[in-house]
């Protein structure tokens, strides 16, 4: 398996040690990035199969504008 190194921004790190508290070590925090990207991943799948109008972009466009945008 490859292995691909990725810097995530600290407020990034900082929301997962709050979503998973048990995180001790850089491998925890390795595994727990790792599952909220598959995670990420299998919904986005999930929203383009489940809307076939729909297009990555479009996604992107929904989760990095303001909650208030995407409500409207």
């Amino acid at each position: 398996m490859n292995t691909t190194i990725i810097e995530l921004p600290a407020v990034t790190e900082q929301q997962i040690r709050e979503f998973i508290p048990f995180i001790r070590s850089d491998e925890d925090l390795r595994w727990a990035a790792d599952w909220f990207i598959t995670l990420g991943i299998g919904f986005a799948k999930h929203a383009i199969k489940n809307n076939p109008k729909l297009k990555l972009s479009d996604l992107i466009i929904l989760t990095t504008t303001g909650k208030h945008d995407v409500i409207n």
